[in-house]
């Protein structure tokens, strides 16, 4: 038995479904979620185990006023389960094995840029105060720099100005970002303080002169283990266009990288701010100076 043919009519319809289907095939492919391009790695270095690291603040009113989450730096930290001298693996009251976090990270930046994600801002206490700190491992002071408090809650960058010192290579510095806070006017009188602190090393990320994009910059400082290169270069392209579906997954890959997918996101301000020392700030705004009423950078970092 032959097969029998399709009248002109039914094949002409079924030719149009075919081609239907065609065109509905890309339109559902773009609807997919974008894939990220940088996948940022946990570097192996050796971390300090006697070092400050500490990269977010409880919230509660008895810590960060009434906010339900405290101030977190935007870095990577390592984990491992707490020891005895011995050696035997310490556990809590539910059986968990107790954990301790060690924060730091490595830059190419001769002024490293650090990220911060503020839940409340200045006008939602009756003051508030934020200043980086940075020594070397011998105790010596390289950076103190007040932070512009943000004018709304959200994540800021920032970095000391390209006139502050220049970190050296081969170098591991201690760092902290200090915030002095008063919940109300009540609070003025004593306001309290919270301190995020970590470590982080200045090395080579290519070692040679290189020319690529800024996506292929941040793909490549990922890959490597440089946080603060590639977070601060995924940021800015993501300030470039904040609706752009890649720069979204970008941004949002490299904080869940870090377990700090929740804040991503948050408002991310504008620009990078750029620190500079309290007395060029104050020369500038026609007032003078003065030292602020709070310990030095040493009460932050013990030297041993």
């Amino acid at each position: 038995m032959t097969p029998s043919r399709l009248s002109p009519i039914v094949a002409l319809g079924l030719l149009a479904l075919g081609s239907l289907s065609t065109i509905a095939t890309p339109s559902s492919a773009q609807s997919r979620p974008r894939r990220s391009r940088v996948k940022f790695v946990m570097p192996r270095l050796t971390y300090d185990r006697g070092a400050p690291s500490k990269r977010s603040e409880g919230g509660s009113r008895n810590n960060f006023c009434d906010s339900p989450v405290g101030p977190t730096a935007l870095t990577p930290q390592y984990s491992e389960t707490r020891r005895s001298s011995d050696g035997t693996p310490l556990f809590d009251m539910a059986g968990n094995p107790r954990q301790q976090h060690f924060v730091l990270t490595q830059t190419s930046e001769p002024q490293p840029t650090f990220a911060l994600h503020m839940p409340l801002a200045k006008q939602d206490v009756a003051d508030l105060k934020l200043n980086l700190f940075v020594v070397d491992q011998a105790g010596n002071e390289v950076y103190d720099l007040p932070i512009p408090v943000p004018s709304q809650a959200g994540i800021i960058t920032f970095k000391p100005d390209r006139n502050q010192a220049a970190l050296e290579e081969g170098q591991r510095y201690n760092w902290a970002i200090e915030i002095e806070f008063a919940c109300t006017d009540n609070d003025l009188a004593m306001p309290k303080y919270g301190t995020l602190q970590g470590q982080i090393e200045r090395q080579a990320l290519f070692q040679e002169n290189t020319l690529m994009s800024h996506e292929g910059y941040a793909i490549a400082a990922a890959e490597k283990g440089f946080w603060p290169d590639a977070m601060a270069t995924v940021a800015d392209l993501h300030r470039q266009d904040r609706s752009d579906e890649q720069h979204i997954a970008d941004w949002t890959a490299l904080l869940d990288s870090i377990g700090l997918e929740a804040l991503s996101t948050a408002p991310l301000s504008e620009n990078t701010l750029l620190l500079q020392p309290q007395s060029i700030q104050a020369s500038r705004a026609g007032t003078s100076g003065t030292a602020r009423p709070r310990g030095s950078s040493s009460r932050l970092f013990p030297v041993r």
